[in-house]
């Protein structure tokens, strides 16, 4: 127990250190500053309405959007003046806009770039002729990104019909189509031609420290989602333990196979491509036939 000396010497401590407090001045948060006139105004033209999933912003454009382009884009305005063709924007959780990315399309913008880039749906996971793929419906575009694909695909049938004037249906199937099953445990490794490479590099045949070709960050199904995108052939995820909550990956320019035809070179090269990347992750890749979802892009309304 205490001794009333220590007692009283332990309040004289606390009222000291609190009369110490007392004389300092109020810690405030910075004010922040204001938004500037034109973002507001942006951001007001570019606004979801609430249930509103995905919205296109046609051209013209208000004034505002050359001055974001040229305020938040500096680097890519000094090296390309005119804007591009399309933004695209995700509207976060809190209601704010992020911008997504852009794209320069000689002032068009196909709807199977709107499926893929402002969709986020693979090559692998739709289908449609070349015409309605082709289908103009050229604009900006605003995305609720985690909306179910179901609501934002009946919001495109609107968008498409007011764009063209044609009404276009998406329909999902099951479809039996050859998929790459990806199996064992996840354990980086660089490539043996680059030692200190800290990233997968998806690649056919021989490393190339020169090839570009792009790259990405997330964990292992956005990566294995990523990879069957470069060879358009869906990865199914039927790996095991831990899994790495991020990493990186490259692909140069070898590992873009979805250019490629069908045929013995693309099985070559494909196998190629999947044999590098166990090196690297560890995991093992098999061919096989499997049941996935499809969404077929037809002219008319949906069925039923």
């Amino acid at each position: 127990m205490a001794t009333p000396n220590r007692f009283f010497t332990a309040v004289l401590v606390f009222l000291a250190a609190s009369f110490a407090h007392a004389d300092e001045p109020a810690v405030r948060a910075r004010p922040q500053p204001p938004v500037p006139e034109w973002k507001a105004t942006l951001e007001r033209a570019y606004r979801l309405e609430d249930g509103q999933v995905l919205r296109r912003i046609p051209p013209p454009h208000v004034p505002e959007r050359f001055v974001y382009y040229r305020t938040e884009h500096a680097g890519q305005a000094q090296a390309i003046t005119e804007p591009p063709d399309s933004f695209l924007f995700h509207v976060l959780p809190d209601g704010t806009l992020r911008n997504w990315g852009m794209s320069f399309h000689g002032g068009t913008l196909p709807l199977s770039h709107v499926l893929g880039h402002v969709l986020d749906l693979q090559s692998y996971e739709f289908e449609g002729s070349k015409a309605l793929l082709s289908i103009d419906v050229l604009g900006d575009y605003v995305v609720r990104p985690d909306a179910p694909t179901e609501q934002k695909l009946t919001a495109l049938t609107r968008i498409v019909k007011d764009a063209s004037g044609r009404l276009v249906s998406f329909q999902k199937r099951q479809i039996d189509r050859d998929v790459i099953v990806a199996k064992g445990q996840y354990a980086f490794k660089p490539p043996a031609a680059a030692p200190g490479e800290r990233s997968v590099v998806m690649y056919a045949g021989d490393y190339d420290r020169n090839s570009g070709g792009g790259g990405g960050r997330g964990d292992l199904p956005k990566f294995l989602k990523t990879l069957g995108t470069r060879v358009k052939v869906p990865v199914v995820d039927e790996t095991e333990g831990p899994k790495p909550p991020e990493f990186q990956w490259m692909h140069q320019t070898s590992a873009y196979l979805e250019r490629e035809q069908p045929g013995p070179a693309k099985d070559r090269k494909l196998r190629e491509l999947l044999n590098n990347v166990e090196k690297q992750t560890g995991l093992k890749f098999e061919t096989a036939r499997r049941k996935v979802p499809v969404w077929f892009v037809t002219e008319g309304p949906a069925a039923g």
